[in-house]
């Protein structure tokens, strides 16, 4: 079977076709802005073993290679262009070279699959709030007290970049809003 082809590698021990996939769509997954370049090569390879996959395989990998698409590509998350742009072409892409019918399918298994991910998590939180409220109010402080560090590091940040000479511009006035008034 497709998932149990194995590889030999040096120790003896195995590698499967599945392990590979699940191995570089976490890669593709990861949003790490430093590891944008390992994403750019996993959505790479994503793309070439889906094209030389036989078709009879196809049904089988296809949900778990377009997980990492369907995130980068309708994720509320914001990615960065480069990433977002392959990810959409690898998409178009693979829904070139398959039959529709097979690619739907995978695509509405890899929705659902990010889809209940989702709802579980937010279920369990809303249980954690109802079942022990202190840990949750801890874990609100936390994160505000998350947010307050990295307000003071960005501050920080401009102040040095201006300190060096650099022209540093608020945000809202390099949109073109108008500030102050």
């Amino acid at each position: 079977e497709a998932e149990e082809e194995e590889v030999e590698v040096g120790g003896g021990r195995g590698v499967s076709a599945m392990g590979l996939l699940r191995r570089m769509c976490r890669m593709a997954d990861d949003k790490t802005y430093g590891r944008q370049t390992q994403r750019l090569a996993a959505l790479r390879w994503i793309a070439a073993t889906a094209t030389s996959l036989r078709s009879d395989l196809r049904p089988t990998f296809f949900p778990l290679m377009l997980i990492p698409l369907y995130r980068i590509c309708e994720g509320a998350a914001p990615s960065p262009d480069p990433v977002k742009d392959l990810a959409t072409e690898v998409l178009s892409h693979l829904r070139e070279t398959t039959d529709s019918d097979t690619f739907l399918m995978a695509y509405n298994r890899a929705r659902d699959s990010v889809n209940q991910v989702r709802t579980s998590r937010k279920r369990a939180q809303a249980m954690e709030k109802m079942l022990d409220p202190e840990a949750a109010a801890q874990k609100r402080v936390k994160k505000q007290e998350r947010r307050t560090a990295g307000r003071k590091r960005k501050m920080e940040m401009i102040r040095q970049a201006r300190g060096l000479g650099l022209v540093v511009k608020n945000k809202k006035q390099a949109k073109g809003k108008q500030v102050g008034r």
